[in-house]
């Protein structure tokens, strides 16, 4: 598949594909970060500068997002998003605005509670 990118998506295929070399992500993983991520953020969103492997995004309110993709152990490409803020935990609605503009509202988004150690 080939994905015909504005030139600053050009540039950041560029950056990211520079970054990447050694880990095991070629250029596939790189089109399917930079194809789901927003090609225009809304007006209380910034992308923030990152390395090559993921992309960063950070709300005015100061959520932040930050988005990779990955061969996993499964043998397939996930998109991991994973969204924080400094002073408590991410409400539900700023969960579904992050699915939403980063996953997108077609695709499916699983959020993971990672099992608890036996005590």
């Amino acid at each position: 598949m080939t994905t015909n990118y504005v030139p600053e998506q050009q540039a950041s295929l560029k950056v990211i594909s520079e970054n990447t070399e050694g880990y095991g992500i070629g250029e596939e993983e790189v089109q399917i970060l930079l194809d789901r991520m927003p090609r225009v953020l809304p007006s209380k969103w910034a992308e923030l500068p990152f390395d090559g492997l993921s992309k960063k995004y950070r709300r005015v309110d100061r959520l932040q997002v930050i988005a990779t993709v990955d061969l996993h152990k499964d043998g397939r490409k996930w998109l991991h998003v994973s969204l924080s803020r400094h002073d408590r935990l991410p409400s539900y609605s700023d969960l579904l605005e992050v699915k939403d503009l980063f996953v997108g509202r077609e695709h499916k988004a699983i959020q993971v509670f990672p099992q608890r150690p036996s005590t």
